[in-house]
């Protein structure tokens, strides 16, 4: 989910047609207020593309490994792209069941943390991680 102001601006980041390529910073939600940061949720910190115009003839060339595969085209950065520091919630991690199953299913998919951390699988199951409240 978009932050509130996503609203407001949206039209002039879709209007300009010099940019097909937008990224943003995804925050981790753990309950409806708050997202985690620690050592292994972080993702806050990096910007990357949530925001891509289709274009015709485009070939995507896509990544074919079984968990943390991507949302986009591997080659997507061949696009014009530009910073927003418009903010996204990822909010697949805020209720207990999501994340027991997400847990599973990283663990049956990349069970040696082939395309991911071990460690930050493990830490899903952590019971008091470090959260902070995202101020809108």
């Amino acid at each position: 989910m978009f932050e509130n102001r996503f609203k407001e601006e949206v039209r002039q980041l879709i209007s300009d047609q010099e940019v097909d390529v937008y990224c943003l910073r995804l925050y981790d939600f753990w309950n409806e207020t708050h997202y985690r940061e620690d050592e292994h949720w972080c993702a806050h910190q990096y910007y990357r593309p949530f925001l891509v115009r289709y274009r015709e003839g485009f070939e995507c060339k896509w990544n074919d490994r079984p968990q943390h595969c991507g949302r986009f085209a591997e080659n997507v950065f061949e696009l014009p792209h530009k910073l927003s520091d418009i903010r996204l919630k990822h909010l697949g991690w805020v209720k207990k069941e999501d994340r027991m199953a997400k847990f599973k299913r990283y663990r049956e998919l990349d069970p040696d943390g082939t395309y991911g951390s071990t460690e930050q699988y493990q830490s899903i199951l952590d019971e008091n991680p470090n959260l902070v409240r995202f101020e809108e």
